[in-house]
């Protein structure tokens, strides 16, 4: 075997099984049909009769038909299968199609494993079988298919065919590969009754290509493909008309300047710079994320106007101001010469989208417009409201829409009519109508986990952060008290988010969090992978003062107290890895802390954990953070371990006692330089 002519040629290949007859049998046609389509299900090899049509599988027994090509007619592609024929020996726990573009693998349990034998799964009954094949149809992602929440998405063209021959319902797991057309993986298993894809669809979430399930979703007879991400922010595709991340948006000269920005949401349209003096493109702006930085020297970016027949508009924008001076974009607007800032910071005057000029109050300590804040602003003819980091600031009930005065024939980033941006802006989101509450809500919340900004309701308290697959990756009520400086790392892969490190944006904040063993110089140097889609790391923390001034107990150091602010985890589908917190020095403190400390309680008086920093950094596994568990820092505090009487002073009928202290080593070297005395008096 392997060999012929006394193994003068060899095979130089490989062998799986070889079946031979006494030369005196003569198969039948049902014998060798049946022989046949056992190796083609065992082997993954599409059956064909002699004129190249499909035919039937047939098992051991004869009667038992696992694949019938009459009622599969056009899915007689890439046949595929696994199924159980005692009499042939056949256990065929997973498989994938052995023809050239073969794309699923299809496993009995929750893996792929890396052989039949491996897989320790067993099927049941005997003469059970699960099989599919598809139309011949490309995979690449064309076709539309409505989700119940992002809408209108695409599903690739190939289209599987299922049929179950006396199957025992049971856990399934399918691996679907990149098509060649694309480097991203599908999104979502659809499931139809129908080859339209209009009855009975049901998504199924896929991770990396692989989704378990039970088989029981696919009925015989039912048709099954894949669909791609939406992306979109928020998984928002609805009237998603202008869409420029400057990471996913800066085409890059050789010099490392942005002379365009790719519109992510239209293929054809592209940002140009208005000068010939580029931007740089700068890879950590706001929250180790890139932008870019628009300046009287520095052109801003413009494209023909679009969408004139809009009836409503609705934009987002994430920006810094460096003066208060000029608009960060212009996409329709009746009046010239927007205002963010004012000059002064205190006023917002726009009149996007309508025939009223409008003037915001700000106040500046509430709303520092020279940091990053995320600016949304919707108009319709039900209304005109603008916010900042998700707080409505003003809301209009009449208002007519206007999408530009005459003259107004091009459309900017990095300004405003006669306007020019001075800051820096990271992105910019324009749909061609008003969202519902939930989906300016993921809108907002993707932007806000992205770029360190913390969202807020009207009455100032914090909101849930919803991931665009509408699951809560910051639940508000379950972390009452804990809002302030929403801090996170997380994936969500419909709006093209990985955020890998983050530090919140917002005044007083001291924690980074970061993926992997090391604090990159940009989220997109940080070079790790956040295992799971819709997956995430987040805190908050109390609002507290920075200072050590609580007690707290430790084993073997007395000398310990920990600050006062306190965080708060919470963890969404997150597979616990390898992570990195930094914490910054309070104000004025001439130390690091010392020890990271983790406990179930906000008291820090049960199952505390110390983890040593070293210059305010430690490594560890994430899973030391409990879903719902505090964090807090804790430092040395001096000892007394002496004290001078300095002098004493009689005054009529007090005597002042004032004394030096002497503490721990720190101090005393300080005393003995003369730099610094610490003097307590006692007045009696």
């Amino acid at each position: 075997m392997g060999a012929i002519n006394n193994n003068q040629f060899w095979l130089n290949g490989s062998i799986a099984e070889l079946i031979v007859f006494d030369e005196n049998r003569q198969l039948r046609d049902d014998e060798w049909t049946r022989i046949q389509s056992y190796l083609s299900l065992k082997y993954g090899i599409t059956l064909m009769d002699e004129n190249g049509n499909p035919t039937d599988y047939v098992a051991s027994d004869g009667s038992t038909t696992m694949w019938k090509a009459f009622s599969n007619s056009g899915y007689s592609n890439r046949i595929t299968g696994i199924g159980r024929d005692d009499a042939s020996g056949l256990q065929q726990k997973q498989s994938r199609s052995a023809d050239p573009d073969s794309i699923v693998t299809i496993a009995l349990g929750t893996n792929v494993a890396v052989s039949n034998m491996a897989n320790g799964g067993t099927i049941e009954p005997d003469l059970s079988f699960f099989t599919f094949g598809d139309n011949a149809g490309s995979t690449k992602y064309t076709e539309r298919v409505e989700h119940p929440t992002y809408g209108d998405l695409k599903r690739m063209e190939r289209i599987f065919k299922v049929e179950k021959t006396n199957w025992q319902d049971t856990v399934v797991t399918l691996q679907v590969e990149k098509p060649d057309e694309t480097d991203k993986w599908p999104q979502y298993l659809v499931v139809a009754r129908d080859e339209q894809f209009s009855s009975s669809v049901e998504f199924y979430p896929m991770n990396n290509g692989k989704v378990t399930l039970d088989s029981g979703a696919f009925a015989t007879g039912s048709f099954f493909t894949f669909v791609a991400p939406p992306l979109a922010p928020g998984g928002v595709t609805k009237g998603l008309s202008t869409w420029v991340d400057v990471y996913g948006s800066a085409v890059k000269d050789a010099n490392g300047k942005v002379p365009k920005l790719q519109d992510l949401a239209q293929e054809n349209r592209v940002w140009d710079s208005t000068d010939s003096n580029y931007q740089p493109y700068q890879p950590s702006i706001i929250n180790f994320n890139p932008g870019v930085s628009i300046a009287s020297n520095i052109g801003y970016f413009s494209t023909p106007r679009f969408g004139q027949g809009d009836t409503a508009r609705e934009i987002f924008s994430v920006q810094i101001s460096d003066n208060y001076t000029g608009f960060p974009w212009e996409f329709g607007s009746y009046y010239q010469a927007a205002k963010y800032g004012d000059g002064t910071g205190k006023k917002i005057q726009t009149s996007f989208f309508s025939t009223t000029n409008r003037d915001v109050t700000i106040d500046p300590n509430e709303y520092d417009l020279k940091k990053s804040r995320l600016l949304n602003i919707r108009s319709s003819s039900e209304e005109w409201a603008i916010s900042l980091d998700g707080h409505q600031l003003h809301r209009d009930p009449n208002n007519t829409t206007q999408w530009s005065f005459n003259g107004l024939s091009t459309y900017y980033i990095g300004a405003g009519h006669f306007a020019r941006f001075n800051g820096s802006i990271s992105e910019v989101i324009l749909y061609n109508r008003t969202l519902n509450d939930d989906e300016r809500a993921r809108v907002n919340s993707y932007l806000a986990l992205k770029y360190g900004m913390t969202l807020r309701a009207g009455d100032g308290t914090s909101v849930d952060y919803v991931a665009s697959n509408g699951r809560t990756m910051w639940n508000s009520s379950a972390n009452t008290g804990y809002g302030n400086r929403i801090t996170g790392i997380g994936k969500d892969s419909v709006s093209a988010l990985e955020q890998k490190q983050s530090r919140s944006e917002e005044h007083g904040s001291l924690v980074t969090v970061a993926l992997g063993s090391a604090i990159a110089a940009s989220n997109e140097d940080n070079r790790n992978d956040i295992a799971n889609d819709f997956s995430f790391f987040l805190f908050g923390d109390d609002n507290n003062s920075v200072a050590y001034n609580t007690a707290i107990s430790h084993p073997t150091d007395d000398s310990l107290k920990r600050m006062e602010r306190i965080y708060k985890v919470e963890k969404t589908n997150w597979d616990d890895t390898t992570v990195t917190l930094q914490v910054e020095k309070a104000d004025g403190a001439a130390q690091w802390p010392r020890y990271l400390v983790v406990s179930d309680s906000n008291q820090f008086d049960s199952n505390l954990a110390f983890y040593e920093l070293n210059n305010g950094k430690v490594t560890l596994n994430s899973d030391v953070f409990a879903n719902g568990s505090y964090f807090t820092f804790a430092a040395p505090t001096p000892i007394v371990q002496g004290a001078l009487l300095e002098q004493s002073i009689t005054d009529g009928n007090r005597i002042i006692l004032t004394f030096i202290k002497r503490s721990h080593l720190p101090i005393k070297r300080a005393l003995r330089s003369h730099s610094t005395a610490l003097r307590y008096q006692l007045v009696m």
